[in-house]
């Protein structure tokens, strides 16, 4: 579909949802009334477990004249939060979106709004000119409150993830720090149980998560789990899901299978584990950013 034919979300259709409605899938709105919306599609990462990058038509974004005409509808009808759900927050690699989110910024401080990521931000090329921008924009009312950045082994031979950042990549980190320190809250996410993972990478992950945490580089490191899903290159190992007419296990990040090295039982072990060990550490836990409570029932072992 071209986007230039779409025409502006009617904000009539959500207005049977009564507000303040708690959301449950992203960061505090803290009572502003909030709606989830995507101004670009598509995506190039092209990650294993995922379908998304493998869209024919790649990123495309919309025109700012139709941001301007959608964002005076959601200020007119009393919205006052956006939660972006973009797959590419950035752009593509030749960048031809950066520019697009910046100017998309620009127009949240001109209608007053406030605004937070929960599609993800790529951190390979989250720069010191996105983190100045965001920071700039920030130091009026209107701000991002939160931004979602996925450390996720986008193939079937990533491991030790975090490692990988603390050793090779700490450029990226600092920008995390940066954000962090100046008012943004930083949640970040690893995936358990991917196709190459055994319990001793699982582990690492878990621990270099704390270390993140314990550092004050991010606020919340969130533990998903891999679901294997059609039409994904994940989808060859398939075998490995415990019960293949349990559609509800193939729900994204949901438990549902081993892997290549390691058994169900420890990919379930060491989610459990890890929420053990990073809980504790993060400020702000509703249960939107897990699927286990902060505490282990008593007699878990």
């Amino acid at each position: 579909t071209p986007l230039s034919i779409l025409p502006p979300l009617d904000p009539e259709l959500l207005a049977h949802i009564q507000y303040p409605f708690p959301n449950a899938h992203s960061y505090n709105t803290f009572g502003r009334k909030y709606t989830d919306f995507m101004f670009s599609f598509g995506c190039h990462k092209a990650c294993d477990f995922c379908r998304q990058g493998a869209v024919r038509d790649g990123y495309r974004h919309l025109s700012l004249d139709q941001v301007k005409a959608q964002l005076r509808l959601f200020r007119d009808y009393g919205y006052s939060e956006i939660i972006l759900q973009d797959d590419s927050l950035l752009g593509s690699r030749n960048n031809d979106g950066k520019q697009f989110f910046f100017e998309v910024m620009r127009l949240f401080k001109e209608f007053g709004l406030y605004w937070h990521d929960n599609g993800g931000v790529e951190i390979e090329r989250l720069d010191q000119e996105t983190v100045d921008m965001i920071s700039r924009l920030n130091e009026a009312k209107s701000r991002c409150t939160a931004l979602y950045v996925p450390f996720n082994p986008r193939h079937l031979d990533d491991t030790r993830i975090v490692e990988r950042y603390m050793t090779k990549k700490t450029a990226k980190l600092h920008h995390l720090k940066t954000l962090k320190e100046r008012g943004v809250y930083l949640f970040v996410s690893g995936i358990w149980g991917h196709v190459n993972h055994d319990a001793e990478s699982m582990e690492a992950d878990t621990r270099g998560y704390e270390a993140l945490l314990a550092d004050g580089i991010v606020d919340q490191a969130l533990m998903l789990v891999l679901s294997y899903l059609p039409r994904t290159r994940d989808w060859a190992f398939r075998h490995h899901i415990v019960d293949p007419q349990d559609w509800e296990g193939f729900s994204i990040f949901v438990p549902h299978a081993g892997t290549e090295r390691a058994s169900f039982d420890e990919v379930n072990h060491s989610v459990l584990e890890a929420y053990r060990i990073l809980n504790p550490l993060q400020p702000y836990a509703d249960p939107w950013a897990s699927a286990f409570p902060p505490s282990i029932p008593h007699g878990w072992k």
